[in-house]
């Protein structure tokens, strides 16, 4: 969505499912979202059945996954052809296990852990 009366600048919001914190929820509560920006989590056996809450890290996620999307897909603003990332978008069981793949790659970061300083040296 864009702000044609400001500057055209993007607005990323979707309250379609908002609701307040112990209220009901709203009918589409199911598995709703573009599949290649899902969180990981929201991608499972376990979302299909209501049984995962959707938090706001699903939407610090999703963000992350369209700004790797966009990166891989476009340089200087031209579409990139071939472009990596299409194994996100074959099916949803392929789609989790290729996110979960990267995210595999990733520096796992304990923030339980009271003592930071031991952190900043493993990375």
């Amino acid at each position: 969505m864009y702000d044609e009366l400001n500057e055209n600048r993007g607005i990323l919001n979707n309250y379609d499912l908002a609701h307040i914190a112990g209220g009901d929820r709203p009918s589409g509560f199911g598995c709703t979202g573009t599949m290649p920006f899902m969180a990981i989590d929201l991608l499972t056996k376990k979302a299909w059945d209501g049984e995962i809450e959707r938090r706001y890290r699903h939407d610090c996620e999703s963000f992350a996954w369209v700004l790797l999307w966009i990166c891989c897909h476009y340089d200087k603003g031209k579409e990139i052809p071939n472009a990596p990332l299409h194994e996100f978008i074959i099916s949803y069981n392929q789609c989790f296990l290729e996110k979960y793949a990267i995210s595999a790659k990733l520096p796992v970061i304990d923030l339980t852990n009271e003592d930071s300083s031991s952190d900043e040296e493993e990375l």
